[in-house]
């Protein structure tokens, strides 16, 4: 498990860290409303820690094109 420190750290060193969710949940297999829920609930998480996620990372590749219209 990345701790907060862990992501603070590797984003110092200048790697950039993207959204991928809060639970890692395939998007394509929950409601939008709950895929809404899992992306910007990380990006709101991120955002506390201080990080500017530009980019999202799909759990497990997969999308379709109602998740990413929300993205």
């Amino acid at each position: 498990m990345v701790t907060a420190d862990m992501l603070k750290d590797v984003q110092t060193r200048g790697h950039e860290i993207g959204n991928h969710t809060q639970t890692h949940a395939d998007l394509t297999q929950i409601s939008l409303a709950q895929a809404q829920a899992e992306v910007f609930g990380a990006q709101s998480d991120l955002a506390a820690l201080g990080i500017s996620a530009t980019n999202l990372a799909y759990p497990y590749g997969a999308s379709n094109a109602d998740v990413r219209q929300m993205v």
